[in-house]
This record gives C-alpha cells, structure tokens and sequence, in this order.
C-alpha cells in the first residue's frame, strides 16, 4: 500500500489509506504526526519519509563498512609494532649478531618485510608487495583474512629463524617462548574465526617465503682477514695494515685487535642494485694536506687531548657521546620508541610500510658504508693523534702520544661513519614516511649502551640524528667529514628504496 500511494499519479485527496498510514508512521512518527494534522497532504510525506528511509540506510551501510575497514586497519596499531620491535631487540642481543653490525639491521628488515607482506595481502593490496607472489598458490582465501593476525605470525616466523643452531637449548626455549608469547597476546585481541584463521596460516606462508627469499643471502659473511697474503676464495678479505698516521692500523697496543667486518659486502641487500652501483658512492676522504682535513682534525683533537687546557671535552657532551654509542642494532630501539612515545597516528598497512622502508634503508646504507670504509681505509683518530710527526706544518701541532678519547674506538677504518649511515637510513626513513615532527611534538629514547642515563627528549628526528653525528665527533671517534659521508649516502640510499619498493599498486587510485 505504501509503495502503491507513492507511485500514484499526483493528486491531493482522498485521505491516505490506514495501510500506508501505519507504514508511514513506522518509517517516521514526526512525519506522521503531520499527516495526522494535514491528512490531505500526504504524497509529500510519504515521498520526505521514502527518502529518509533511504538515507538512513545508505548511511548504516557507509558506517558498518568503514567500521568493518578501520577495524581491520586500526588492530595493527603503533603499540603493537612497538612490541613486536621490543622483541626483535631482546631476540637479538640476546642472541648476539654474526656477522658484524649490519646482523641486527637484517633482522629488523626482515621481520618488518614480512609483517608488510602478510598484513597487504590481507588488507586489498593498496601496495606492492616486497617479495612478488603467485596469488594463485597462496593456501588461503585473501579476502577472508585478518591483517593483525597474518603480520602477528609471520613477525613470529621470522624471529624463530633468526635463532642459530648453535644456541644453547634453553636459550633458545626462551627467545621462542617470548615470540609464541606475544603472538597469543595479539591474536588474543581477536574473535578466534575464520578470518583469524586464515591470517595465521598467511602469516606462516609469508614468513616462511621470506625465509627462503634470504637463505643463501651470505649471512653470516665470512669475515676473516688474510692480509699480508692476498685474498682467496677460502679467505676474501686481506685488510692492510698500514704503518702511514693517517692510515689505517690495526692490532696496536692501544687499538687491539684485528679488523671488524670486512665480509659484510657479501651479504646481498634489500633494495639497492647493488653496494658497487655508483648511485650510492662515497667520494675520498679530504686529504691531509686540504684546508677540510685541518679543520676536521682540529675539530676531533679536542675530544681526547691529553691537555686539560687543549680539551673541549663537556661532561654533557661525553654522556651524550656515550647515549648514542650504541650497538649493532641501536636503530632497532629507536623506532621502538619513536613508535611509542611519537603519537603517530597512522596505522594499518601505512604504519608497516613506513617502517619497514626505513628498516630497508638503514641495512643497504650500513652494508654500503661496510664497502667503502674497507676501500679508503682512512686512519682512526686513537692512531692519527698519536703517531702524526709534531714537526708536520699545522697539522704537527696536534701531536699527542697519550691522546684518549670518550668512547672506545671500533676497530674498522674511519670513513665513512656506519653510526651516520645508519642512523641516516632509519632516520630518513621515518622522516619520508611520517614526517619529521612527532604528532606529541616530542619523541623519548634510552640507550642501549648507557641505560643509567634514563630518557632523553627530542621534538624533532632530524634533531636526535644530527645528535647522533655530532656524538660520534665529541666521543673521539670520528672526523666531521665521515659522518657528513655517511650521512650523504644514506640519504641517497633512502630515497632510492622509497622510490623502488612497496610503491602504490597499479590498480589503486
């Protein structure tokens, strides 16, 4: 009756039929009521009423799938990629990193490719994925899956392999209990359906492909040194020991040891070509002889001269020095807190991606900063100071047998800075993805290496990376001109793996 009053021709009587009325009235009492007072009024009610009626359902329908969409993106949040970091963090120096300082790195890409991957696919792949898939061979149906729950299982995945075999059996009980543990905690937070179901067994694909994708990646390198013979295939490093200052040298009584991760080119990278593409070259160190070497020279001597009245050495500097000294996976712990304390309000697949590009770009730009310290071999600060001939012109002046510096001094050639390089590579990253002004206005981070410190506050990650390089001049352990190098490169580094990977999908608007 109601559908029959709308669609009779125009006219003003009779009076509506009770039928329709009481249709009217269930769609609408205020419009009922006006009827009630204007009975002969009542097609343009019914029609008011009929297109309430429609609203009123096209918007219950917007509302339930943009609750449905943000429901999904919003269960992968910043506080559960933060704790997912915190146990890639314990994992990891728990375990120690094989293979030099770029070990820890690997496994913050890996695990954060793989949580990307699994939670796209889950989630109407908006991007490219990192690795390519036959969507065809995937064992579960894509539009049927929960994102938390596939990037929850495939970051457990990828943590249980990191364990070497070597690991002691209770060590290694341990560490897996911590990733089975917070994987219950995150599934715990979902209906135990379907959809669950179906994330957990994509998660396991995913991070099971991952695995495969870096088996035979030349992790761990071989690392040895065959120097003063040449490099073999049994042995591809030979590092020489130079006896020129401002060379490097190895194995001294004050610099012990022999040198530090030499192999890491092997290792293959994320993104970037290749360590060797000329995209990524670091230029020569200044010369001893140019007016930047002086500068930076006199500029680094201050932080370990001997001379009270020469030192410029701050207790605020040397703690800060201290801060950011770090470990080989300092960067790790960063965006832990960054995601944390930041307020960074992106979510979802936008939040893994972010974080996963700048995990990439601070590995390939580490890993690049590997090549090129093994190919100038520029001499520490320890070794310059101490050895340079005092009758040297300007330079000679800085002449210091007992010089010392904050920080104790790794044992790799100077150039470029891998704390830059790094740091270079997380930092733009997060930069590029989220910008780099904290939603909070301010960040909090700890140190790895100096936890007695407590917190310190940054309102920008420009600011804390540009701490970061200044850390590594006043701790003694560089010159200006390596962090600017590593700094350079990372950025170059960075932009590149923004450019190439997880880039908007071809079908997406």
């Amino acid at each position: 009756d109601f559908i029959f009053e709308i669609f009779s021709p125009p006219q003003r009587g009779p009076p509506m039929t009770s039928a329709a009325h009481a249709s009217l009235k269930s769609i609408s009492p205020s419009l009922s009521s006006l009827h009630t007072a204007y009975p002969h009024f009542y097609r343009p009610l019914l029609l008011l009423a009929t297109m309430k009626a429609v609203v009123a359902v096209l918007v219950a329908a917007l509302v339930l799938l943009a609750g449905v969409s943000a429901q999904n993106t919003r269960r992968i949040t910043r506080e559960r990629l933060a704790e997912w970091h915190d146990k890639l963090y314990g994992t990891i120096n728990t375990l120690g990193a094989p293979g030099g300082g770029a070990s820890g790195l690997r496994a913050w890409a890996m695990m954060n490719i793989a949580m990307f991957d699994a939670a796209n696919l889950c989630d109407d792949r908006k991007y490219e994925t990192y690795l390519r898939y036959d969507l065809n061979a995937i064992p579960v149906d894509l539009d049927k899956c929960e994102p938390l729950a596939a990037a929850a299982k495939a970051a457990q995945v990828v943590l249980d392999s990191l364990i070497p075999a070597s690991t002691a059996a209770t060590t290694k009980t341990n560490v897996q209990f911590s990733h089975l543990s917070q994987l219950t905690i995150h599934l715990g937070a979902l209906p135990r359906n379907t959809k669950t179901n179906n994330g957990i067994a994509l998660g396991a694909f995913v991070g099971a492909a991952l695995i495969a994708n870096r088996t035979g990646d030349g992790h761990p390198p071989n690392n040895c040194n065959n120097w003063p013979n040449a490099a073999t295939p049994a042995c591809p490093n030979s590092v020489p020991n130079a006896t020129e200052w401002s060379k490097y040298q190895y194995n001294l009584p004050y610099f012990p040891g022999q040198p530090n991760s030499p192999g890491y080119p092997q290792v293959k990278p994320f993104a970037i070509p290749s360590y060797q593409d000329s995209l990524f070259a670091v230029p020569p160190p200044p010369a001893p002889g140019s007016a930047k070497y002086a500068a930076d020279f006199a500029e680094t001597f201050g932080y370990g001269a001997s001379d009270p009245a020469r030192s410029t050495k701050t207790p605020e500097k040397s703690d800060i020095a201290r801060f950011h000294d770090g470990n080989f996976a300092s960067q790790v712990g960063f965006a832990a807190d960054w995601l944390s304390t930041s307020g960074v309000t992106v979510d979802g697949v936008d939040l893994l991606r972010g974080v996963m590009l700048a995990a990439i770009s601070s590995h390939d730009a580490h890993a690049t900063h590997w090549l090129y310290k093994y190919t100038h071999y520029n001499g520490r600060p320890i070794v310059a100071y101490r050895q340079i001939p005092s009758s040297l012109p300007t330079l000679g002046a800085y002449s210091d047998p007992n010089w010392f510096p904050t920080l104790t001094t790794s044992q790799t050639p100077e150039y470029p800075s891998g704390h830059s390089a790094r740091s270079g590579g997380a930092c733009g990253g997060i930069i590029k993805a989220f910008g780099d002004i904290p939603v909070n206005g301010v960040f909090r981070t700890v140190s790895y290496s100096s936890p007695s410190q407590g917190e310190r506050t940054y309102s920008s990650v420009s600011q804390f990376c540009d701490e970061i390089n200044n850390s590594r001049i006043w701790g003694g352990v560089h010159y200006r001109s390596a962090t600017e190098a590593g700094a350079d490169m990372a950025h170059r580094v960075t932009n590149y793996v923004f450019n190439n990977v997880a880039r908007l999908s071809c079908d997406d608007d």
